[in-house]
Order: C-alpha cells, then sequence, then structure tokens
C-alpha cells in the first residue's frame, strides 16, 4: 500500500520522467515480430481470458485440492476488477496519448489489465509456493506467473495504452488482491 501511495503521489504531480522513459523504449521497440508477441500477452490479461483461466483454475482447484481456493480464484479477480475500477473514477487520469494497436477506453490509473493480471497471476505465484513442495515446482510456478505479470504490464505500454506508473500501480493493487486471498485462505486459527 505504501508503494501504491508512492506511486499516487508520484503521478498526481504530473507524468515522471520514469513515465516518459518507458514510453519512448516502448516506441524504440515497436516492429512487426514484437507486435504479435505483445498483443498476444496484452490479451492475457484481458476480461475473456482472464475469465477463462479463473474459471479454469477455480473448477481445477474445486475438483482436485481445496473447494475454499477453487472459490478464492473468482473472489481475488472479482476483488481486483471492483478495486481498479473504483480507483479509475476516483483517480481520473487520462490515458496516454497516441494509443494504437489495441481497444482501450476509460480513465488509464491504474490499470485494469496490470491490475487484474497480477491478482491472478500472483495468486498463482503465491499458492504455488504455498502448496508445492519441491523446489522445481515452486521454482517453475513463480517464474511463469512472474513473466506473465510483467509481460501483460509491459504491453499496455507498448501500445501506449497506459504509462508506467500506471500499470505500477495496478500491479500493486492486484498484489495486494493476491496477499488478501492468501491471508484468508492459509489462515490458521490457534
Amino acid at each position: 500500500m505504501l508503494l501504491f501511495a508512492t506511486i499516487t503521489s508520484l503521478r498526481v504531480g504530473g507524468y515522471a520522467a520514469w513515465d516518459e522513459a518507458a514510453a519512448d523504449a516502448a516506441s524504440n521497440a515497436r516492429a512487426a515480430g514484437w507486435t504479435s508477441l505483445w498483443r498476444t500477452m496484452n490479451d492475457m490479461g484481458s476480461t475473456t481470458i482472464v475469465a477463462a483461466i479463473t474459471l479454469l483454475s477455480a473448477a481445477c482447484w474445486w475438483l482436485l485440492r481445496s473447494r475454499k481456493i477453487g472459490v478464492s480464484f473468482v473472489g481475488v479477480v472479482l476483488a481486483a476488477y471492483v478495486l481498479q475500477a473504483a480507483l479509475k473514477s476516483a483517480f481520473g487520469f487520462e490515458r496516454p496519448d497516441g494509443a494504437w494497436g489495441i481497444a482501450h477506453d476509460g480513465f488509464g490509473y491504474p490499470s485494469g489489465n496490470a491490475t487484474i493480471a497480477a491478482a491472478l497471476y500472483g495468486w498463482w505465484l503465491l499458492l504455488g509456493w504455498l502448496a508445492l513442495r519441491g523446489r522445481v515446482g515452486r521454482i517453475v510456478v513463480v517464474a511463469i506467473a512472474i513473466a506473465l505479470i510483467a509481460a501483460t504490464g509491459w504491453s499496455r505500454i507498448y501500445f501506449s495504452v497506459h504509462y508506467l506508473s500506471d500499470v505500477c500501480a495496478g500491479f500493486c493493487v492486484g498484489g495486494l488482491c493476491a496477499l488478501c486471498a492468501a491471508t484468508i485462505c492459509f489462515w490458521r486459527r490457534t
């Protein structure tokens, strides 16, 4: 929450140099091959794909391991969606000019795709760490989750629909949702 507050205070003061640097790096990296990759990664944070992954993850956990964790997948994604929508309305920060290549609408802060990706894939990361016993399995789950979160966020910057601060704030909000789910699901009464 402290990181989110810091990012927000920087964003309120205007666009930081790091927002401009990330936007410049993204525009310099644009090429046909990269655009196809980043469009796919952008879709990993889209409503349709996230809903499908959420429901599939929930069903697998419900059937194979724990009903509470199965339900938590739906809860963590819904909480992230509602929270980012409320924050976007509260802050009302505009998106960058010159967005291209993908559909976008509404306010920009925090990034909805980044928030929901951090919540869903962050929950995968935490579950993998908490539920798996082997080191290799943990490393694989953590690496995949981090790669999906980072790539979803970068894709939003690549297509100029968000600033880096929008994406980082989204990561904070989504990560908080995943941590809350872990606390609720793994809380042990003593």
